[in-house]
């Protein structure tokens, strides 16, 4: 029954929007509401800001690795301009490098955080594929120079953080010249909780620096 009523529902409201698209497509452009089209321009300009406030680097979980693994006494280098893809963490004494993946923008299989937007989908389906080709191709380039490649996902690091960067430091310690270290498991929760709060202390910090540059620049001056 609940699924016949919800039938019902989504049934009507499908007929609903194809009735009103095909109603207002028939209406003259001067007829239009001018309510829809501010809430479309109101909707792009919404999108556009997100996009371009969204960084593509030091975000949370990139912080929560890196605490992390320093924690364990692991060296890294940061988005080495001269590697394919700019890895986020590079070890260079071991030949590795770590990409720390967000699940919506890299398409995390079977994960509820890569969902697809229902609006304008077309606009997003073909960035992902773009993405994906991308990724793709700079783990192909990276083998061919003979660097270990990991990626780890947003979701890992938020959920299992403990047991995820143990995975990356057990990855790394297959080297001979590795540390073998790893989080205790009677100070994992400690850990963990004071991560998390380091990371989101950093990712604000940023913002906030952020958020201060962007209004000097608007305002002809820089602090």
């Amino acid at each position: 029954k609940r699924r016949g009523a919800l039938g019902v529902v989504l049934g009507t409201s499908q007929y609903i929007v194809r009735s009103t698209s095909k109603r207002l497509s028939q209406q003259p452009a001067s007829q239009k509401p001018a309510k829809q089209t501010a809430k479309r321009q109101t909707v792009q300009l919404d999108m556009a800001h997100h996009l371009s406030s969204v960084r593509a680097s030091d975000t949370k979980p990139e912080w929560i690795l890196r605490g992390g693994l320093h924690r364990l006494g692991l060296r890294y280098r940061l988005h080495r301009k001269d590697l394919p893809g700019k890895p986020d963490l590079v070890f260079p004494k071991y030949r590795s490098v770590v990409f720390v993946h967000g699940c919506f923008w890299h398409r995390h299989i079977k994960c509820k955080d890569a969902s697809m937007p229902s609006i304008n989908q077309e606009f997003w389906i073909n960035k992902f594929i773009a993405t994906i080709r991308r990724d793709s191709r700079v783990m192909r380039e990276l083998h061919e120079l003979e660097w270990k490649t990991m990626i780890v996902w947003e979701c890992q690091l938020e959920k299992d953080t403990t047991a995820t960067i143990n995975k990356v430091a057990n990855w790394l310690s297959q080297e001979k010249s590795a540390p073998n270290v790893s989080f205790g498991a009677g100070s994992a929760r400690v850990n963990r909780r004071e991560l998390i709060r380091a990371s989101a202390e950093r990712v604000r910090s940023r913002i906030r620096g952020y958020s201060t540059g962007v209004l000097a620049a608007s305002s002809g001056s820089f602090l």
